[in-house]
């Protein structure tokens, strides 16, 4: 396995994907509810520290680039033969409940977003896709989003997130267990704690 502590660490995560680049400007200019709760969170990579023991390899190749308001992550999960941009994402949650690979790339990913699913860990977990009225907000990002890098909503998306998990198998395997020291803990409780009270992220 290849040792991530010092290779493929991106410098701006949202400059090395053009989508999330692009994801991260149209948040910032609107401030929308646009796909139920998630939210892009920028200093994502400082706060997985938390999740794993020091020294622990794996901590590199998680990138988080988004957020649930219960401290649930949204990552890319990076292989040394892939790019950011071609790597899957994966949902981590925040109290252990299940954490899975949702997409095959950032591209898919915001297809998913285009659903304006509430939360799409949960979906996964529970194999529900309800359908979702329609928003002023969410109609204007899945407009934006096709117009602007041609994504249109994932069709049949329970079928889509199988394939996606199918593909990349190993997931659950590999983040759990996690490494139970009371400094990753002490680190993930705080966490969780402020996102949940409605601290900014």
């Amino acid at each position: 396995m290849a040792d991530f502590t010092t290779q493929y660490v991106p410098v701006d995560i949202f400059n090395e994907v053009p989508e999330l680049k692009a994801l991260l400007a149209f948040e910032e200019e609107h401030t929308l509810s646009y796909s139920g709760y998630f939210r892009i969170q920028a200093s994502g990579q400082d706060e997985i520290d938390g999740w794993f023991a020091e020294g622990d390899a794996r901590r590199r190749r998680l990138f988080v680039f988004g957020a649930n308001v219960d401290g649930s992550w949204y990552a890319l999960w990076r292989f040394p033969d892939l790019s950011l941009s071609d790597s899957p994402v994966v949902y981590i949650d925040s109290e252990d409940n299940g954490s899975y690979v949702l997409s095959n790339s950032p591209r898919e990913f915001i297809g998913l977003l285009c659903l304006g699913v509430d939360e799409l860990g949960w979906s996964v977990r529970e194999a529900g896709w309800p359908t979702q009225t329609q928003t002023v907000d969410s109609t204007k990002f899945r407009e934006w989003a096709s117009a602007t890098l041609g994504i249109l909503p994932i069709e049949n998306p329970e079928q889509y997130v199988l394939e996606a998990r199918a593909s990349h198998p190993d997931f659950e395997t590999w983040l759990n267990p996690v490494p139970a020291t009371s400094s990753a803990l002490s680190a993930r409780s705080l966490l969780t704690s402020g996102i949940s009270s409605g601290l900014p992220f």
